[in-house]
């Protein structure tokens, strides 16, 4: 595992995932479709797939299939991934998070 799986990093993660589950509230609350949930989540799944890209070829989207096609497709694979391997997926998700929010504009 690299240096970049670390205690501070995992913590990102969990801010990361109570972000999403405020979300979740929301999402109930509004009656949110999984489209909603797409139009949304559409920014924040194309830097991922900016960041990831070359990480494993194997899940790299295929030709003609969206990022947000492939999105979905991470999503299942998540959900699927041994338990060990997800605070990895997880500290990807909280970089990409805290990277989009860095670059959005103070006030935004």
């Amino acid at each position: 595992m690299s240096t970049f799986y670390t205690r501070t990093n995992r913590a990102r993660v969990d801010k990361m995932l109570k972000l999403i589950g405020h979300l979740e509230i929301s999402a109930r609350s509004n009656k949110a479709t999984p489209d909603d949930w797409a139009q949304l989540l559409k920014p924040l799944a194309d830097r991922i797939a900016e960041l990831t890209a070359g990480a494993d070829d194997a899940a790299a989207p295929a030709a003609g299939q969206s990022t947000l096609t492939h999105w979905h497709t991470g999503i299942h694979m998540a959900r699927e991934i041994p338990i060990e391997e997800v605070p990895w997926v997880a500290s990807v998700l909280t970089t990409r998070l805290e990277e989009y929010f860095d670059d959005l504009p103070k006030g935004a």
